[in-house]
């Protein structure tokens, strides 16, 4: 990823500490997003009410959203 112009990150529906200590464990050069109420992960449908735990998916999101 690093040698295309993009930026790039992850989410998770833990809390942001919990990312933090996960990212520093593996010495991440990328963002972490905090999504612990799983609204977001909703929205894109990645979880759901019978699945708490998030499927996981690849997401790209053009320049124009």
């Amino acid at each position: 990823m690093r040698k295309f112009d993009v930026a790039y990150f992850t989410a998770s529906c833990d809390d942001a500490d919990t990312n933090r200590r996960f990212a520093e464990s593996l010495d991440l050069d990328y963002t972490i997003l905090s999504d612990p109420k799983r609204e977001i992960a909703q929205q894109y449908g990645v979880v759901t009410d019978e699945r708490k735990v998030p499927y996981r998916w690849t997401f790209y999101i053009g320049q124009d959203g």
